[in-house]
């Protein structure tokens, strides 16, 4: 599953899921990276998911500068 990298729009692959512990009860998390190398853990709920070629995605390969 892929969203749009937070700080540059490039296409981010969900790396993983996971529940952080807040006042009001555990709200879930993902893990996305883009190419650019940016890692985020935003709100599950606040992450978009979209559709790219995998290749586009892969948070391993590094953009071409």
């Amino acid at each position: 599953m892929y969203a749009s990298c937070p700080q540059c729009a490039q296409p981010a692959q969900i790396v993983d899921r996971f529940a952080l512990g807040s006042t009001d009860g555990p709200l879930e998390h993902v893990k996305v990276g883009c190419r650019n190398g940016h890692w985020f853990t935003p709100l599950a709920e606040d992450v978009e998911v979209i559709q790219v070629a995998a290749v586009d995605a892969d948070p391993t390969r590094r953009a071409a500068a």
